[in-house]
């Protein structure tokens, strides 16, 4: 499945800082009290979502709390991807424009998809599959698709496309494919996260390849610094970081799947107007908010509308706050952001 690396969004989000914190596993409804012991930890890591996603648990040592996390993102993966034989979007992509019967969380983050498609006038827009699909950036030798099949794939796309009548799903342009590369690692996190609080944790993190959400805080009382990445670092240095106590730090960046041809840099953040790589003047985008959904598409968002829109974009949105890179490197950030720059 390829839910781009929140390349496509985004950059991977380096937990900086954290400080472990203790609970004891029981047998009653609520599962977990605090002890005194700071290192307790059940911890599960696979590669799944097209990224590596980590899932760790404070105060036990059952590793079939964790693994059950990433049980749910590979659950979510046969749903989601557009890539899985079966999954409701594999369906709906090859159902030649005939309605498709898919399931609840299929319509909610759809819904979710078309509400920031009409935010953005189209410029996030779900529907971009067929584009997608041409550009390669992860092969061994990437490659500026051919103009002709851009703009034959480019004709295609179109949110609008996209009918949704009670539980089934059409495309009014048979030719139309969705990707919710953008969006549905977001969804996940959330979903993995309300899976966990059922199951009475009240503090862990999870980590899916950058989409990072966080519960609780640490034993100290105190909430969880998350470090931010500093674009074309390689993963080796931060700008700074930001405090997370339940709630979702998300970055979209535009260099981790990238290569340069003809001396041109060509990333994987698509602008749905052109086929093309869109032409912007920020590196990355941090998002801070309650529900990781939100910060996966505002993240993107704000990618694609460059830094004067997206500063606009951030203002009209409550409880929501943002970490701009520029271009030539300096960092701005919204006034309740909390963010620190690294000395």
């Amino acid at each position: 499945m390829r839910l781009k690396n929140k390349t496509n969004i985004a950059m991977v989000v380096c937990l900086a800082a954290m400080v472990a914190f203790g609970f004891t596993f029981t047998g009653c409804d609520k599962k977990f009290h605090t002890t005194n012991n700071m290192n307790i930890k059940a911890e599960a890591q696979s590669f799944v979502l097209d990224t590596t996603c980590t899932i760790s648990v404070y105060g036990t040592e059952d590793q079939k709390l964790a693994e059950r996390g990433l049980q749910l993102c590979k659950d979510y993966e046969k749903i989601l991807s557009k890539t899985v034989e079966g999954s409701d979007i594999y369906k709906i992509n090859n159902a030649g424009g005939t309605p498709v019967q898919v399931r609840p969380e299929t319509v909610q983050l759809l819904k979710k998809a078309i509400y920031y498609s009409k935010k953005t006038d189209g410029l996030f827009d779900v529907s971009i599959g067929g584009v997608s699909e041409l550009w390669d950036f992860s092969g061994e030798n990437p490659k500026v698709p051919a103009k002709k099949s851009i703009e034959e794939a480019l004709s295609h796309v179109g949110y609008k496309n996209i009918k949704i009548e009670g539980k089934t799903v059409r495309l009014a342009d048979p030719k139309t494919k969705i990707d919710l590369g953008a969006i549905a690692k977001g969804y996940i996190a959330d979903r993995v996260a309300d899976m966990l609080r059922e199951e009475g944790v009240d503090r862990a993190i999870i980590n899916l390849g950058g989409n990072v959400l966080t519960i609780g805080e640490k034993q100290s009382g105190l909430p969880w610094n998350i470090g931010v990445e500093k674009p074309f670092s390689g993963g080796s240095q931060i700008v700074g970081a930001v405090k997370s106590k339940d709630s979702s730090v998300v970055t979209s960046g535009i260099y981790e799947r990238q290569f340069k041809q003809d001396g041109v840099l060509y990333h994987h953040v698509l602008n749905p107007k052109t086929g093309y790589p869109v032409k912007t003047d920020l590196d990355a985008v941090s998002i801070l908010s309650k529900e990781s959904v939100e910060g996966d598409a505002i993240s993107t968002c704000c990618l694609l509308l460059g830094k004067e829109r997206a500063e606009k974009f951030i203002s009209e949105i409550a409880g929501v706050e943002a970490i701009f890179i520029d271009s030539g490197g300096k960092v701005s950030s919204t006034g309740g952001s909390g963010f620190t720059l690294a000395e």
